[in-house]
């Protein structure tokens, strides 16, 4: 018996064949050194406007009781805490708390999340509890359940506070998974009215491993627009790839990936459109 994923990774194949290692930075550099319990990442970005950012994450995990502390601080001064325990009281059920405190903003987020996974059914619950050091009562739930290759999911964002009960969103996906392809359709609205857009994707793989194509559309109502997406991911080698897509507004973009050494890999890319005012390159280093 399967354990549906969470709502967020429902249709995430096509997602990340269509937006992943595409560049959003000028230069970005990541290492990553594992020494179990421990676990730190560092990451350093370069924009076009240049501005540097930078994070530190400090990661432990102890498998055996299901347990991870983590802690990030980056330059814009976010000092961010989680503690999460998994089978929390019952075998399935996690529980999270996280808290996001910046001296210069006088900023406090605090957040709690619980969750429960079985077979047929992962379920998610966040509440804000605090956010921009005021109090709020936001709840977010989503819910995916799967029966044989076919996922369901929904997401409602509620709005407790004054004592009353808004819907601020309501958003459903599912998704069909064949041999060797996936179908997903997803629908994102305000509220209980009209969606506000509907999209469908298609990927598949042409050459297992080797070859994998996808293509989607979404159609926007209030502009009563429709937007089509083509991408496309070939491998070179077993260390190397090569990603190509465009999209009907006329936007356009490649990306070329290389295990340099057995722990660094690169990858080099750009967006071009047509208009070429927010075309961009942009090379991420990555160490493991």
């Amino acid at each position: 018996m399967a354990v549906p994923p969470k709502f967020a990774d429902v249709g995430k194949i096509y997602r990340d064949l269509l937006d992943k290692d595409f560049p959003k930075h000028g230069l970005k550099v990541e290492a990553n050194v594992n020494a179990e319990p421990l676990t730190v990442t560092a990451t350093g970005t370069h924009t076009d406007g240049k501005i540097v950012a930078a994070d530190l994450k400090f990661k432990y995990t102890d498998k055996a009781k299901g347990i991870t502390f983590t802690n990030l601080v980056n330059t814009s001064s976010d000092l961010k805490s989680t503690f999460e325990a998994k089978n929390f009281l019952v075998k399935g059920a996690t529980f999270e708390l996280e808290g996001l405190f910046n001296p210069n903003k006088n900023c406090r987020n605090l957040k709690l999340v619980t969750g429960f996974s079985q077979a047929h059914i992962n379920t998610d619950l966040t509440v804000a509890l605090a956010h921009a050091d005021k109090c709020t009562s936001n709840v977010t739930l989503n819910a995916v359940t799967n029966y044989d290759r076919v996922l369901l999911g929904v997401s409602a964002n509620v709005d407790l506070s004054d004592k009353k009960f808004n819907l601020n969103k309501l958003n459903t996906a599912g998704s069909f998974l064949g041999n060797g392809y996936e179908v997903s359709v997803g629908t994102e609205a305000a509220g209980c009215a009209v969606p506000k857009n509907l999209s469908v994707s298609f990927v598949k793989d042409v050459v297992p491993r080797e070859l994998t194509i996808g293509s989607s559309a979404k159609y926007t109502f209030d502009k009563k627009e429709v937007k089509l997406d083509l991408a496309s991911r070939i491998a070179l080698s077993p260390n190397a790839y090569l990603k190509a897509k465009v999209d009907s507004t006329g936007v356009a973009g490649v990306v070329y990936s290389q295990l340099i050494r057995p722990e660094v890999r690169m990858t080099v890319g750009g967006t071009v459109n047509k208009t070429l005012a927010d075309s961009r390159v942009g090379v991420t280093f990555v160490y493991n």
